[in-house]
């Protein structure tokens, strides 16, 4: 199948994926705007309490392919129609990224692979795809699933510690070293990784993404961004989630768990990209997680070229 096929099927799907997020953003500020006046944690309890059952609702799949894994994973991933996200990923990387069918692409946070199996009908036999983990359960259903189809999909289970997801780990994400050579890769993608991370893991983590990827290559990361128009909104209450301990560089939804939730600021961001030999590909693809009106996904998503 060629790419450019590929490619406008996914741009259907994406189209699909913003009228449906369009609509749920509407309902969404709506909810916010009349519970914006509750004081916390009042707001966030009403704001839960009717924000993950219609996610969970619809997450749930009634005829599940083989490539979808139980509803017990998907909710671990997140909530929402897991196909649907995994396609509209895959067309952010295609149509924004540039991706092409025969890319070798690293996918760091694979999770139980909703990107993975979205690329499959993508990447062609040149093509490869390498994904790792800190769950077991997710990387042994990947194995077990996913790369018997696909012998060019593989997955690793790396111990990174994470005080939310792997508290246990025995790696400290600021010293971890991806298990690749230098210039594996045309494409590396991180969806929502540095919205657990703090910032030594982060500065460690975009250094390994350029050294592992190839001069011209290209990566993409979804994450939550601060910058003044975001703090307006937060301050408004139409964020969800929100980040009220502003630490400077960044801000955090938990001091007493920071991982839970971490947002960074822009220029940061943009510095530690720099330092680290990459362009950022304008203009950031901002998301509608903090109550913007015109969004690409839910996170913010830079995509950026090694130099």
């Amino acid at each position: 199948m060629s790419g450019s096929r590929v490619g406008k099927g996914l741009e259907s799907s994406s189209t699909y994926a913003k009228v449906r997020m369009a609509t749920y953003h509407r309902l969404r500020n709506a909810w916010y705007e009349l519970t914006a006046n509750f004081p916390e944690p009042v707001r966030g309890s009403l704001r839960k309490a009717t924000t993950t059952p219609l996610g969970y609702l619809a997450s749930l799949t009634f005829r599940r392919r083989e490539l979808v894994p139980p509803i017990r994973f998907r909710v671990r991933a997140g909530l929402g129609n897991w196909t649907k996200v995994g396609k509209e990923f895959a067309d952010i990387f295609v149509k924004f990224g540039g991706l092409q069918p025969a890319d070798r692409v690293l996918d760091i946070g694979c999770g139980f692979g909703r990107v993975a199996t979205a690329l499959v009908n993508y990447l062609n036999p040149r093509g490869s795809y390498e994904g790792f983990d800190v769950f077991p359960e997710a990387v042994e259903w990947c194995r077990a699933r996913v790369t018997p189809l696909h012998p060019n999909f593989r997955f690793r289970l790396v111990d990174v510690h994470n005080g939310v997801y792997n508290p246990n780990g025995s790696v400290d994400p600021a010293h971890f070293a991806f298990p690749y050579s230098d210039g594996s890769f045309d494409f590396v993608h991180l969806t929502s990784v540095f919205t657990h991370m703090l910032p030594p893991g982060v500065e460690n983590y975009l250094r390994e993404i350029s050294r592992v990827l190839r001069t011209g290559g290209k990566c993409a990361i979804s994450c939550y961004l601060i910058n003044e128009e975001s703090v307006n909104l937060m301050n408004s209450g139409k964020s969800e989630p929100s980040f009220p301990s502003d630490l400077g560089r960044y801000r955090v939804q938990d001091r007493l768990h920071p991982e839970r939730a971490v947002a960074y600021d822009v220029a940061f961001l943009r510095d530690r990209y720099a330092r680290n030999g990459f362009k950022i590909i304008e203009p950031i693809l901002w998301g509608y997680w903090c109550g913007r009106d015109h969004f690409l996904s839910l996170q913010d998503i830079i995509i950026a070229e090694k130099g």
